[in-house]
């Protein structure tokens, strides 16, 4: 249920960037300019993970008249049309500014990996200020490329917050709280854990990616989830696909074995006490009547 739930908050931003980006694939008319903000700010009103959500063109690629908008809303001091819109609150958005950290060829880059692999882009999460610098926030970026004729033309990317799927992790209480959680970036690098993780775990799960197998590894990228009962723990980790992304998000369940089955135990032995004290009260009954019915 946890991994139904955390799965459709972080899908939520991956279809608005892929939709909107299939939506503004073709090249638009001048007048779109002014539209296409208002447009991305009612879709991130409605959105409630996303942070952020903004549009990268290439140049003269939105309606091949960047020379006429220089300095427009949404664009920049080339006339490149690279909006951004923000959220302001839980159900408000306004249009911030123009883009301007895509410029950079990073190896994390929301814009320049799309650009390469004309696929959806998961960076890395990163803590970020937002609502005006006041709220420390662990976000990451989803990016889906703008493809025209099969040739690149942008970026739509959204700044998706992950305070829903910590609220998740905290609230949910497995087996009594036995079983802590934790969640990674694509490059399974510790995002954050749930509450009940105590410091010698959480060493524990910052070191997940130096102990996987080549085979685990592979399980990972193809998205199958599997169970891992090596040493004193068993774990439970569900890689997160999101659309076309080959880069997924995963989740990570551990229980210690020990702690684990003593639990199962002290629920299951007085189970057994009881199935015995029945099988032996109806064995007797049994014979009982079965004397009974002998007699004479």
């Amino acid at each position: 249920d946890l991994q139904t739930k955390i799965n459709a908050d972080l899908n939520e931003g991956v279809t608005l960037v892929e939709t909107t980006a299939k939506i503004l694939a073709e090249e638009q008319p001048r007048t779109m300019r002014e539209v296409v903000i208002p447009m991305l700010v009612s879709a991130l009103t409605r959105s409630e993970s996303v942070l952020g959500l903004g549009i990268a063109y290439e140049p003269n690629a939105f309606d091949a008249a960047d020379s006429l908008y220089r300095y427009a809303p949404g664009s920049n001091y080339l006339g490149r049309y690279c909006p951004y819109v923000c959220r302001e609150s839980v159900h408000s958005a306004r249009f911030d500014d123009t883009l301007s950290n895509y410029k950079k060829d990073t190896p994390d880059s929301w814009y320049f990996n799309p650009k390469r692999t004309g696929r959806t882009y998961v960076t890395e999460p990163y803590q970020e200020s937002v609502f005006n610098n006041t709220v420390d926030t662990m976000m990451f970026t989803i990016a889906a490329p703008i493809m025209r004729n099969d040739e690149f033309v942008g970026v739509v990317q959204a700044d998706i917050a992950l305070w829903l799927v910590a609220a998740r992790m905290k609230a949910v209480k497995t087996i009594e709280g036995l079983v802590t959680s934790a969640i990674y970036g694509p490059s399974l690098t510790l995002a954050f854990t749930s509450d009940n993780t105590t410091d010698e775990q959480k060493r524990e799960f910052a070191n997940f990616v130096n102990t996987l197998s080549p085979a685990e590894r592979e399980k990972i990228v193809t998205g199958e989830h599997y169970t891992n009962t090596e040493g004193e723990g068993i774990d439970f980790i569900v890689p997160l696909i999101l659309g076309n992304s080959d880069r997924p998000v995963v989740l990570r369940f551990h229980a210690n074995k020990s702690t684990a089955y003593s639990s199962v135990n002290a629920k299951v032995a007085p189970i057994i006490a009881l199935s015995i004290f029945l099988s032996l009260l109806f064995s007797l009954l049994l014979v009982y009547f079965i004397i009974r019915l002998l007699r004479p």
